[in-house]
């Protein structure tokens, strides 16, 4: 059903939402990432820090006071012109997706949107 969804979306570039190391080294994998393993993903942002307090530990007023958690993987990527879909695990806030998309905004995506399993 995601890989349908993102057919329909037709994004130039997907990009997944990343875990922070210490979730790598808990979990062994990205969720969203394995989600895609049948799409070409390009997995340009990265987490800032290396680990982070739980999400659902957190209340509404703490996860929209989040500061930015993510960065480009690579400096001055240029990003003009794409059409960039950025796909998460879990919707609540939005917050996470608007860090993403304004560092991809930043970098010249043109237009972005995002897909998410669950909300």
């Amino acid at each position: 059903m995601l890989a349908q969804r993102l057919v329909k979306v037709a994004p130039t570039m997907i990009v997944p939402i990343p875990i922070t190391t210490e979730t790598q080294n808990q979990r062994g994998f990205n969720q969203v990432s394995a989600w895609l393993e049948k799409c070409e993903i390009n997995e340009i942002l990265t987490c800032i820090s290396t680990s982070k307090a739980v999400q659902s530990m957190k209340t509404r007023r703490e996860r929209l006071q989040t500061t930015q958690p993510f960065c480009l993987v690579t400096e001055n990527l240029d990003l003009t012109g794409q059409r960039i879909c950025i796909v998460d695990d879990v919707y609540t806030t939005g917050r996470t997706l608007r860090h993403a998309s304004s560092c991809l905004y930043e970098s010249g995506a043109t237009q972005i949107c995002t897909v998410t399993l669950a909300r």
